[in-house]
């Protein structure tokens, strides 16, 4: 997906500082595992990783950060998306962040046969990197039809 990122924290700027607030936390990459089916879908983890990809502590998905919530309101025939300035967990912001990619690349990852994938940031490289991967299920059927002679 190639993609702008700004668009899934609410801007450039916010961007920016959501990057720099993970990487004084010692974060490097971020994982979202989410997966869907039926008529739902969900985000599954948020992982943040360290060096070589170590799990950080729960204590560090849990710090506050400046996010935003984005809403979205269905006006005179087209939805009107805003976004509001909030102290949050930072797992919430990139969770957030996750669902508004999901939306933008417009893949039916949570209906019928469903869905499943991963979200990664990679903080390491200069500017950051945004990897969205989706894997949408379909179920296919193999007919075949067989004629018995019920005469001898």
């Amino acid at each position: 997906m190639s993609e702008k990122t700004a668009d899934f924290f609410g801007g450039a700027e916010r961007e920016q500082l959501i990057y720099a607030q993970l990487k004084l936390m010692g974060v490097q990459k971020v994982i979202a595992d989410f997966n869907g089916g039926g008529d739902s879908g969900q985000i599954e983890e948020v992982a943040l990783c360290g060096a070589e990809d170590v799990r950080l502590p729960e204590e560090v998905h849990k710090t506050e950060v400046m996010g935003c919530k984005m809403s979205q309101t269905h006006v005179d025939g087209s939805w009107v998306v805003t976004f509001e300035d909030k102290m949050m967990p930072i797992v919430d912001v990139l969770e957030a962040a996750c669902y508004a990619a999901l939306e933008k690349c417009g893949l039916d990852w949570y209906n019928n046969d469903g869905g499943q994938g991963e979200l990664t940031i990679d903080l390491t490289r200069n500017p950051p990197t945004v990897n969205l991967q989706v894997g949408v299920n379909y179920t296919t059927t193999d007919e075949h039809t067989f004629d018995f002679d019920t005469e001898e």
